[in-house]
């Protein structure tokens, strides 16, 4: 799957990206683009795929980055080689970068999620695959289902993945920190 956006953008003369994909994404049997721009195509096969992506601003140039965890959007640094300076009462000139403003929320989301699919070639078998969010329910009760028909998906191979990444799109704003500084 991220050899198609590759090569979508490479279309559009944009060459220099970066792959940090760590987990295996199963290949397609066919994808269609229709009725959208090849920017929301890509969007959308990043967003199926649970891919995000960031850019890296040089002087000589820029680099996109595909990934597929958020670890690979890098981080602000270490307590001890970077510490991040917090001066919520911000005003003035500040000697060093620091955070203004801090804002943290969390929403109640789906806690499970349930995707069912058919294929004409074993009809009996029941194509059916659960992904729950059990590590961060804190505050939020565990049966909050979404059910989905049809999953998209033909075979258990894309299925358990496909499940669990539908679940992270879900929850993606369940706990948000908002940030400001400089």
């Amino acid at each position: 799957m991220p050899d198609i956006i590759t090569s979508m953008l490479a279309e559009h003369k944009l060459t220099d990206i970066r792959s940090e994909i760590c987990f295996e994404h199963q290949p397609r049997k066919y994808c269609v683009q229709a009725g959208e721009t090849d920017l929301d195509f890509i969007a959308r096969l990043a967003a199926e795929e649970g891919l995000l992506y960031t850019f890296e601003h040089r002087a000589d140039g820029h680099t996109l980055v595909l990934t597929d965890r958020v670890g690979g959007l890098g981080t602000i640094g270490t307590h001890t080689d970077c510490p991040v300076i917090y001066q919520p009462m911000g005003g003035g000139d500040s000697m060093e970068p620091a955070l203004t403003r801090f804002h943290y929320t969390e929403q109640v989301r789906t806690a499970r999620q349930v995707q069912r699919d058919y294929t004409f070639t074993h009809p009996r078998y029941n194509q059916q695959h659960t992904a729950t969010g059990d590590q961060d329910l804190n505050n939020q009760h565990k049966d909050y289902e979404r059910y989905d028909y049809p999953g998209r998906y033909k075979r258990d191979i894309a299925g358990k993945p496909f499940t669990k990444t539908r679940l992270t799109a879900l929850r993606n704003d369940a706990k948000l920190a908002h940030v400001e500084g400089d």
